[in-house]
């Protein structure tokens, strides 16, 4: 459906694209016509059509790269390879992501709300030796909705996903409650006296806005409406 979607905006777009640049045309053709024959005769007649065309291709194009690129999540992502300065820190719940822990914890498997999740200290914490510790992390992110808070620690790293995006590459040790995917599901098992899989628990964390401060997003997997955990860091200013 999101893939249609795209194909729909981009044929509406190049429509409306083709019928801004066909009018910039005429107007610039009939509007320069006079002066430019009158001015340089017949010899640069050429030119009330080249130009006229030149210019509607430009504004056509304009219009097109200035409405579709924002439809793609990656245009609100970093321009830029953030640093480590830029992520080291006490990063909390925005206001939207602490309504939906409380009161939209989301039942993947029943498509239905459950009762609400209590909410104290969710935070993540980046160091900067590469480790991580995050307390009180609902579940939601783990592809559970329990009612139930993980704190744990591990690895981060600022690497690109598939999609060519900037984004944290983590790496979870310890979660405590202890978690472990499906294996039929994952091919990942545990080993013992372990509360992740061998090897750890590899996850992304999103990084949104083109330029500082970022705010992180942690993906709800199979929810509908894609919803995300977002997260600010402590001492960064947001405009709202």
């Amino acid at each position: 459906m999101e893939g249609l979607n795209y194909l729909s905006l981009c044929g509406f777009l190049c429509i409306t694209a083709l019928i801004i640049g066909t009018a910039t045309f005429f107007v610039l053709f009939y509007g320069t016509k006079e002066i430019i024959l009158n001015k340089f005769g017949n010899k640069y007649k050429w030119v009330t059509i080249l130009l006229p065309l030149i210019i509607a291709i430009i504004v056509a194009y304009i219009f097109f790269q200035s409405r579709f690129a924002p439809a793609f999540p990656d245009y609100y992502m970093p321009n830029n390879r953030p640093s480590e300065k830029e992520i080291i820190g006490t990063w909390v719940p925005t206001s939207i992501t602490l309504e939906l822990i409380r009161q939209r914890g989301y039942d993947i498997s029943l498509l239905t709300y459950e009762d609400d999740y209590p909410v104290s200290n969710i935070s993540i914490e980046f160091y900067d030796n590469g480790k991580f510790t995050v307390t009180n992390m609902p579940d939601l992110f783990l592809f559970r909705n329990n009612g139930e808070f993980h704190s744990g620690y591990g690895t981060w790293s600022i690497e690109k996903d598939s999609q060519d995006t900037w984004m944290l590459e983590i790496n979870f040790s310890s979660l405590s409650p202890a978690y472990f995917p499906d294996p039929p599901l994952s091919g990942s098992t545990p080993c013992p006296g372990e509360s992740v899989p061998c090897g750890g628990l590899k996850m992304q964390f999103e990084l949104w806005n083109r330029d500082l401060p970022y705010t992180i997003g942690i993906f709800i997997p199979g929810t509908e409406l894609n919803h995300s955990l977002y997260f600010s860091r402590l001492g960064d200013v947001y405009e709202h």
